[in-house]
C-alpha cells in the first residue's frame, strides 16, 4: 500500500477535504525524502566499496610492488571478501540454494583465494575483483536509477 493510501486511509474521518489532501502530500513527500537520503546514503557507501576494489585491483595486477602498508591491504582484501559473500549470497538466492549449498560454495571459494599455489590464488583473487568490480558498478547503477524514480515522483 503506498504512502499516500495508508495516510488517506487514516485520514478518512476527515472531513476537510483541502486539509486532508494537504496532509497526504506532506506525507508522501516526506517518504520520498526519506528514501532519498537513504538511498544516498547506499550510493556513497558503494561508491566507497568501489574505490577499495579498484585500488585492491592495481594491487593485484602489479605483484611485488608494494604500494601501501600491509595493514592498509588486508582492509582492501576484506572489503573484497565481504564482496565476494555478497555476490555468493545473491547467487544463492536466485539458485534458491539450501544453507549446505552457500556452504559448500563458500568453502570452494575459500580454497581457491587461499591455494597453495600462489600464482593460482592470484589469478582467482584477480578474477574475483574483477566480478566484485562489475557487481558494485552495476549495484551503483540500480540505486541511482531508484533514486532518480523516486525524486521524479
Amino acid at each position: 500500500m503506498s504512502i499516500e493510501a495508508k495516510t488517506e486511509h487514516a485520514r478518512q474521518l476527515d472531513t476537510n477535504l483541502e486539509r486532508r489532501d494537504g496532509v497526504i502530500l506532506r506525507s508522501s513527500k516526506h517518504a520520498r525524502v526519506s528514501k532519498v537520503e537513504r538511498a544516498t546514503k547506499i550510493i556513497q557507501g558503494l561508491e566507497s566499496e568501489g574505490v577499495s576494489l579498484e585500488k585492491l585491483l592495481k594491487e593485484i595486477k602489479s605483484p611485488g610492488y608494494a604500494h601501501m602498508k600491509e595493514a592498509d591491504m588486508r582492509i582492501l582484501a576484506e572489503t573484497a571478501r565481504t564482496s565476494f559473500d555478497n555476490m555468493l549470497n545473491v547467487v544463492g538466492y536466485q539458485k534458491k540454494w539450501t544453507p549446505e549449498q552457500r556452504q559448500r560454495a563458500e568453502r570452494a571459494m575459500n580454497a581457491r583465494l587461499f591455494d597453495p599455489e600462489y600464482k593460482k590464488a592470484f589469478s582467482f583473487w584477480e578474477q574475483m575483483t574483477e566480478a566484485a568490480v562489475i557487481y558494485n558498478q552495476r549495484k551503483q547503477r540500480h540505486f541511482r536509477i531508484n533514486q532518480r524514480r523516486i525524486s521524479l515522483k
